[in-house]
């Protein structure tokens, strides 16, 4: 868990006259404030709750409270006395971008200031690749030989932006018994040695994507049919090499 806080400074102008009031949101001051009571930070959305704070801080204050946020779903900002704001919940990038906060300063009933905060979230790569579905079945004639096309299998990744949901490559990173496919970065999956179903009837391939951080899976079964082979015998050969990986994986 990460713990690290972000000053936010304010610099406006006079709220009020009367002495010893709020006149100013205090120094130091950051880049982007911009003399009128509002500036601008930023949270990553892979930022925990009660690890990360923004502080802010006005001249006299001795209480702060929030009196908006928009938008109200999602994570709950809270202030204390102190100016620190924190946040419950989780941020998600590719459900909200940015929050506006109304934040007033108080010394007393007749004395206050206000500003508003914006909170930008950015992007973190927190997402897996997913496959459409988790596992497939293929049949391919006995005697197929390199090159040949067995599919096409992609998978997307729900992140916001292009530097994290884009899919880098796939492997085949289990069941590939003789190394008898080959697949390319775009997902095609293709013979490498000519199968031979007197010794590989049936392959369980594990087929991987990823997205250069984090990665996701799908079970791609194979049986190789001759041209007598039967539907009956084509289901037969598949579930046998589907109970194969199944008690594989038990064990």
């Amino acid at each position: 868990m990460k713990f690290f806080s972000i000053v936010v400074v304010f610099i406006v102008g006079s709220m009020y006259t009367a002495e010893c009031a709020i006149s100013a949101w205090t120094e130091p001051v950051i880049s982007g404030a911009d003399g009128n009571g509002a500036a601008s930070t930023s949270l990553t959305e892979s930022d925990s709750a009660g690890g990360t704070s923004i502080t802010i801080a006005a001249t006299n204050a001795v209480s702060y409270t929030i009196d908006s946020q928009t938008p109200s779903t999602g994570p709950t900002f809270t202030i204390a006395n102190t100016g620190v704001i924190s946040f419950t919940g989780s941020l998600d990038y590719e459900t909200t971008t940015e929050y506006l906060l109304g934040i007033t300063a108080t010394e007393d009933a007749s004395n206050t200031g206000s500003a508003t905060v914006t909170i930008s979230i950015t992007d973190a790569n927190d997402n897996n690749p997913t496959f459409a579905s988790s596992s497939r079945g293929i049949t391919i004639k006995n005697g197929a030989t390199a090159g040949t096309s067995l599919a096409t299998l992609t998978a997307t990744d729900a992140d916001a932006t292009s530097a994290f949901n884009t899919i880098s490559g796939y492997t085949i990173s289990a069941g590939n018994t003789n190394s008898d496919f080959a697949v390319s970065n775009s997902g095609a999956i293709t013979v490498a040695n000519t199968l031979d179903n007197t010794v590989t009837a049936g392959y369980a391939l594990t087929l991987q994507a990823t997205d250069g951080t984090n990665t996701g899976t799908m079970e791609v079964f194979v049986v190789v049919k001759t041209c007598s082979s039967s539907a009956v015998a084509v289901i037969s050969s598949l579930m046998m090499v589907v109970g194969a990986v199944l008690v594989t994986k038990l064990l």
